[in-house]
């Protein structure tokens, strides 16, 4: 009997094949039909900065379009940074602190405001392919630094229709545009981030315990992720003041990655005359990435500017992160505190 079912399974199969084999289209393509179902298919394609599937396939073609948005108490509350795919934060003068944010897969109908560039954009920028990069100016040594990294760049001062100033704001608070007006202003082609940007598992990992983290930048910058299961994410504050968007919500991270950087002397000033710093992200580090209630500690590497930042673990293995939106916070070696979770 057995040997009978053995034989029937086995002219079935043969059946399928051919059927798949004889069903093709012209080119050969049986579209994961018969075959795609009875051996599972091509993988879904996921965007490389989230791990997640696109809304649309051809978003994950798309090259990386990254926006400086300020974070001034002056500035908040912002828009399109709940879309952001990644955002970095890092000191600014006068220990404010200002966002480079990521959008590859995602879209925002209204991002801002917008300011002006800073040194550590370049650098951090050259890992993700060839972005597209929007400001609202900065001091021509910056600007130099972007031309320089051979990254195309929208200036909003002088791009008033694609980046309009909402009389509802006050200067310089008031830039603000969306990811479709960008897109459409900027070069067609540019090269996607690598498909290995970032690595993503969706098993929760085995750390400690991690639900809370706070980054003292400065008096002005005192900030604090505190996780939520009911939210499966961390939500932002400053201090205890929830970091609300224009739209009402909390600022929410998926993951929050904390490197600890060295701060650099680019002997540049702001119109002011305030020093700019930056930071450095070449070279290696601590570092902690907070995902599911838990942290792991490690180290980040970056061989390159080209290269991407890896986070290792205390065994050398590469750390992953939740499928899902990431903030890296750029937190300083000379910070007033040390970073406290």
């Amino acid at each position: 009997m057995r040997s009978t079912q053995r034989g029937l399974l086995g002219l079935m199969l043969a059946g399928v094949l051919l059927a798949a084999a004889c069903g093709g289209d012209a080119d050969g393509d049986d579209g994961g039909g018969l075959l795609g179902g009875l051996f599972g298919g091509d993988d879904p394609i996921t965007c490389p900065l989230t791990g997640l599937e696109p809304d649309d396939e051809a978003n994950a073609e798309r090259r990386v379009l990254a926006v400086k948005i300020e974070n001034s108490p002056e500035a908040r509350p912002q828009s399109g940074l709940a879309e952001a795919d990644v955002v970095y934060e890092q000191e600014a003068e006068g220990g404010i602190t200002r966002f480079n944010v990521l959008y590859h897969c995602s879209d925002a109908e209204r991002i801002g405001p917008i300011r002006s560039a800073r040194p550590v954009d370049p650098p951090i920028l050259q890992q993700y392919g060839d972005p597209l990069f929007v400001h609202a100016g900065s001091v021509d040594a910056v600007i130099k630094r972007v031309e320089e990294a051979g990254i195309e760049m929208i200036n909003c001062n002088f791009e008033e229709a694609v980046c309009p100033r909402d009389p509802a704001f006050s200067a310089p608070h008031d830039i603000f545009t969306s990811t479709d007006s960008l897109r459409d202003a900027g070069r067609s082609g540019g090269d996607p981030p690598a498909d290995d940007t970032f690595t993503f598992d969706e098993e929760e990992p085995q750390g400690k315990r991690g639900r809370q983290v706070r980054l003292n930048f400065s008096p002005v910058a005192d900030v604090t992720w505190r996780f939520r299961a009911n939210r499966d994410g961390y939500l932002r504050f400053h201090e205890e003041e929830a970091h609300d968007l224009q739209d009402g919500s909390q600022v929410t991270a998926t993951n929050v990655v904390v490197m600890i950087v060295e701060r650099l002397d680019t002997r540049v000033s702001d119109s002011a005359g305030n020093p700019v710093p930056s930071f450095e992200v070449l070279g290696e580090g601590d570092v902690y990435v907070f995902r599911n209630g838990r942290v792991i500690e490690g180290t980040w590497e970056r061989e390159a500017l080209t290269s991407r930042t890896v986070f290792l673990d205390a065994q050398g293995e590469e750390i992953a992160l939740a499928p899902g939106n990431t903030w890296v916070e750029l937190f300083p070696t000379d910070a007033p505190e040390p970073i406290e979770f």
